[in-house]
């Protein structure tokens, strides 16, 4: 990366939707994505989707949920073209400069060293405590994945995570299975 950053409120009439599209399939695992065409239909009062330009190229894309108190960042991914040339830790300082008045949260797979891909779950773990993220001690299951809740900028409890799945969601974060740790 070269220059700076550029971000662009995803939607219908995105010039180059499919491509953001196939970014982000690419990116998720299918149990892990909500359907695409959700993710444009939402309000934008209650969640803000973005790509990332560097030069008029597509980087990278965001998904964040906006809550009474806490934001959660559920998906962020960069163009593997340009990993590891600091977009990803662009991308996270845009993300805090624009949502500081509330905690940010992200969950990630639970590092798990029997994993097919513990590599993988180490690297997006040290990825973000690089950016300052910090583990909440809310450990879940959803969906048939096992996640860890990490934050920035705040202390989030159980119930503040609890209550921001339920406007998401719905009856469906009911599924969740907290674990204690």
């Amino acid at each position: 990366m070269n220059g700076r950053l550029e971000f662009r409120i995803i939607d219908r009439g995105s010039h180059d939707l499919a491509d953001i599209q196939r970014l982000y399939e690419r990116s998720f695992p299918e149990n892990e994505r909500i359907p695409f065409h959700i993710l444009l239909k939402q309000k934008r009062s209650q969640a803000l989707f973005h790509a990332a330009y560097e030069c008029e190229k597509l980087i990278g894309l965001y998904h964040v949920f906006l809550g009474d108190e806490v934001n959660y960042l559920s998906y962020i991914c960069v163009d593997p073209a340009f990993q590891n040339q600091g977009a990803g830790t662009a991308i996270l300082k845009h993300i805090h400069d624009t949502y500081a008045d509330k905690p940010i949260v992200v969950d990630i797979e639970e590092v798990n060293p029997d994993d097919d891909n513990y590599i993988e779950e180490v690297r997006r773990r040290l990825f973000y405590e690089k950016n300052g993220y910090t583990s909440t001690g809310i450990f879940y299951h959803f969906f048939d994945v096992d996640y860890e809740l990490l934050s920035y900028g705040g202390i989030v409890s159980r119930q503040m995570w609890i209550d921001l799945t339920l406007k998401i969601w719905g009856q469906r974060a009911k599924g969740a299975r907290y674990k204690e740790r």
